[in-house]
C-alpha cells in the first residue's frame, strides 16, 4: 500500500496539478487573444471612417474577425477550460486520497486503505453498460473497453465496497 501511495497516488496528483495549470494557461491565452482580436476589429472599423474604400489595410483588417473565429474554434475543439476544471477536480481528489491513505496506513487499517483505493479508482470513471461488456470512459477523448459480467456496477456507476 505504501508503494501505491508513493508511486501512483502522488504521481497522479502531480500530473493533474500540472495538467490543470497548463490548460488554464492555454485557456487564459485564448481569452486574451480574443480580447486582442476584438480590439483589432474595433480598430479596423474605425479605420474605415478615415481611409478610402480601396486602401490595402482595409483588406487585411477584414481578416481579423476570421482569425478570431479560428482561434475560438480551436479553443473549443481542444476544450482547454473544461479540461482545466476536470484536471483540477482530479488533483483535489488525489490530494484528499493521499492524505486519507497516509492517515489510514499510519493507523495500520489495511481494509480501510483498500476501500479508499477502490473508491479512488471508481469515482472519476464514467461507466456505460452493455450486455456482457463494460466501457470505461475516464476522459472525453476515448473509451477503453473492458469485458466483464458487470457485477460491480449499478446503473452507470462503479461500486466500491
Amino acid at each position: 500500500m505504501q508503494l501505491v501511495l508513493e508511486h501512483w497516488i502522488r504521481s497522479q496528483r502531480s500530473y493533474f496539478v500540472h495538467a490543470a495549470r497548463r490548460n488554464d494557461r492555454r485557456n487564459r491565452l485564448i481569452l486574451y487573444l480574443g480580447f486582442a482580436f476584438l480590439a483589432a476589429t474595433v480598430g479596423a472599423s474605425l479605420l474605415t471612417l478615415f481611409l478610402g474604400s480601396g486602401h490595402p489595410l482595409l483588406a487585411a483588417s477584414a481578416l481579423v474577425p476570421a482569425m478570431w473565429a479560428f482561434v475560438q474554434f480551436y479553443a473549443e475543439k481542444r476544450a482547454f477550460a473544461p479540461l482545466a476544471k476536470q484536471y483540477a477536480r482530479m488533483s483535489y481528489a488525489f490530494a484528499v486520497a493521499e492524505h486519507e491513505l497516509s492517515k489510514t496506513l499510519q493507523a495500520g487499517d489495511s481494509a480501510r486503505a483498500q476501500q479508499l483505493l477502490r473508491e479512488l479508482i471508481s469515482a472519476p470513471v464514467h461507466i456505460a453498460l452493455r450486455a456482457g461488456e463494460v466501457i470505461i470512459d475516464p476522459r472525453a477523448r476515448g473509451a477503453a473497453k473492458i469485458i466483464c459480467d458487470g457485477k460491480n456496477f449499478v446503473s452507470r456507476f462503479a461500486l466500491a465496497k
